[in-house]
């Protein structure tokens, strides 16, 4: 084999390994996705202590207060803002108590600030709910699957 065809078959072999190489870091579209935002809220106290995030089964933080007058933006205090690639996810949200459940999925696109709303559940995993509002009687410390446990009840933003 002479020394020419040597240099040619090494510089075809190394140019092949730098376009498949190259051609992999890029997206299908040969754009980058771009990032967006996702704030996780409540409008009201439901009575069931902090909300726990979790987006693609990462805990992402907790919801502390609710916002009752308005939709907060990414990034708003004692709501869950999460920073992530532009996509589909699946998130799920549970009470401090485990009563309340919120289990979905989102599309985020490039550059949005998306706000979930975690409304008040139709049901939850001790069955059909009655909003906090419509509730004639607070239930007395010991009663409820979770007698040993005290939730901690939200605050109003601001």
């Amino acid at each position: 084999m002479s020394a020419n065809l040597r240099v040619v078959l090494v510089a075809l072999l190394i140019s092949t390994v730098w376009v498949w190489v190259g051609c992999d870091l890029l997206e299908d579209d040969g754009e980058e996705q771009g990032e967006g935002d996702v704030v996780f809220w409540v409008d009201e106290d439901y009575d069931e202590g902090y909300i726990d995030v979790w987006v693609e089964d990462t805990h992402r933080g907790r919801v502390t207060h609710y916002y009752p007058d308005e939709v907060p933006t990414c990034g708003a205090g004692g709501c869950v803002s999460v920073l992530l690639d532009a996509g589909t996810y699946d998130y799920l949200a549970e009470s401090e108590s485990g009563v309340l459940q919120w289990e979905e999925s989102f599309t985020l696109e490039d550059g949005v600030c998306l706000p979930i709303q975690l409304d008040y559940p139709t049901t939850t995993s001790a069955g059909p709910t009655t909003p906090p509002d419509a509730r004639e009687q607070p239930l007395p410390m010991d009663a409820g699957p979770f007698p040993d446990e005290v939730a901690v009840p939200l605050q109003p933003a601001g």
